[in-house]
This record gives structure tokens, sequence and C-alpha cells, in this order.
């Protein structure tokens, strides 16, 4: 899709390396370029050299390249991994298909969004808090409930996290730019108020079970 794709395999992607990324193409001449930037900008590989005729002879270095090149061991996790997709891929759509279940009796949050003609991979599980308040600008009101939630849920031993960052609330953009916080709204309350729940292919009905009633046990200050 477009001329280049890019993928992350930070530690809680679905196929991870333990971090680091890919980029796709179907472009020989991108294909060409973007090799050579994340090897110091070199046109041949180590690789290549080394099963050449004359593997002493130094590369050409057209382009200020980088040295983003993955390691054989990240190499090595990532094929390994991808070998194991589907069934990554089907045991967090269980783990979150059960999320959805429980979560449906409850008001005050929101599930991740299922289109039809597609299929969720589901790196994460992100949810909405409150969204009937968030949605009507009750943002710092739910961000303050959201947290105390969190708080609560890491002294049960679960571990949260907000769903994303807001760009134009990062400092760097927001000193550069002058933003407000309220200049994106659906960004702003993307920020403050949605809370990611653990999901993980080795999940137990154990520990699953565990975040559920936390949960559910959990009651609103409002």
């Amino acid at each position: 899709i477009g001329d280049t794709g890019a993928f992350s395999f930070h530690p809680r992607k679905a196929i991870t390396t333990g971090e680091g990324g890919m980029i796709t193409t179907a472009s020989e001449k991108l294909d060409g370029i973007l090799r050579a930037i994340r090897d110091h900008g070199a046109t041949t590989s180590d690789h290549q050299r080394h099963h050449g005729a004359r593997p002493y002879i130094l590369p050409e270095f057209p382009y200020l390249g980088y040295n983003f090149r993955m390691t054989d061991i990240q190499a090595s996790i990532g094929s390994t991994q991808m070998d194991r997709a589907k069934e990554i891929h089907d045991k967090r759509s269980y783990w979150a298909s059960r999320y959805d279940e429980f979560l449906s009796t409850i008001e005050w949050i929101q599930t991740p969004f299922r289109h039809k003609d597609y299929e969720h991979g589901y790196q994460s599980y992100v949810c909405l808090f409150d969204p009937e308040n968030a949605n009507n600008g009750q943002i710092e009101k739910v961000n303050t409930e959201r947290n105390k939630f969190m708080d609560y849920l890491q002294k049960e031993g679960i571990s949260t996290r907000p769903g994303t960052h807001a760009v134009h609330m990062l400092g760097y953009y927001k000193e550069k730019y002058g933003f407000e916080n309220n200049d994106f709204p659906n960004a702003y309350a993307a920020d403050q108020c949605t809370i990611t729940f653990p999901v993980y292919p080795s999940m137990s009905e154990e520990e699953f079970n565990y975040v559920k009633e936390a949960i559910l046990n959990y009651k609103l200050s409002y």
C-alpha cells in the first residue's frame, strides 16, 4: 500500500525481534536506496562482497547512511516468530474476544472497534475509558478517574498503559508549533482517556480471570 510500508518489531508488537523494524516496497529504485542507507550508505552489502569474486574490494558509499542493520540473532528470532504468526494472531484474537464478552457489560469501557471487512491484529487491546464523558469533552475528569483505575490495577499486579500518544501534546511539537491540547480534540481524548489491557499469546485462563475479576470489582468514584 503506497510507495513503502513500515513495520515495527518493538517487544510490544505481535511479531518482534526485540527492537527495530522493517520497510517494504515494490520499487526497485527505493529498494536499492533503502538497503544502502541502512548499511552506512554502501551499495554492496558485506554478504555480497564476501561471496563475490573480489571480496577484498571495499564498497562505494554514494549515500549518507546509518548503521541500521539487524543482527543475525534478531533476524532468527523474527524468522521463528513468523513461522508462528498464525498461532500468535489466533491466540491474541481469542483473548481479545474474551475481553469483548465481559467488557460489553461495563458501560464505562468502550472496547476496540471491529470492522466487518477486516481482521484486527490485536497488537494491543486498547479501550476508551468512560466514553460518554470522554466524547462530551470532559477529558480532565475522565483522565483523573482513568489514572485512579490504572493505579488500582497496578496495585493488584496488573500492568496497563495509555492507548497512545497525541503527537501535538508531546513537548517538542507543542513548543515548536504552539499547539494547545484542544486543538485536536479527538487526539487529546485518545491520549488522556484510553487504556490498554494485557493481551499476549501465552496468557493463561488463570491470568485472564484474575484481570477480569479485578476490572469487574472496580467502581467509578463519580
